[in-house]
């Protein structure tokens, strides 16, 4: 048994319908061809098509997604279960991973220039490492 997600015209409010995902499905981002959704108990990101309006892919992922970033070419996706960041690459789907604390819920990708802070946590998407 799956999920679902509901799609709402934005002038009307009114439901367009609901499209079928995954299990448990978590957290959802788009670009200008596809939505992404997190689906935390099965472990996977449904691809939904919006000119289709339906899932035209199903990627396995493991552990459990709990929240979703698309930066550039990439999925940035927080596994709940194995603690973890996963980068993923949204042309061919090769996974690279980042452990971080303890069951990483939410994320946010934030980028500036200058920082007058002493205890800054960086992520470098291209090294794939953490630094202060």
């Amino acid at each position: 048994m799956g999920g679902y997600i509901e799609i709402f015209d934005s002038s009307t409010f009114l439901s367009e319908g609901k499209i079928k995902v995954g299990k448990s499905p978590m957290d959802i981002e788009e670009d200008e061809e596809n939505l992404y959704v997190i689906n935390f108990e099965e472990g996977t990101l449904s691809v939904i098509s919006k000119r289709l309006k339906k899932e035209v892919d199903k990627i396995s992922i493991g552990g459990m997604p709990k929240s979703i970033k698309i930066n550039g070419s990439y999925f940035i996706i927080s596994d709940y279960f194995n603690s973890r960041i996963l980068i993923i690459n949204s042309v061919d789907y090769k996974k690279r991973t980042i452990a971080v604390g303890k069951e990483p819920s939410a994320m946010i990708i934030y980028w500036f220039s200058s920082v007058n802070n002493k205890f800054i946590t960086f992520l470098d998407l291209l090294q794939l490492d953490i630094f202060h």
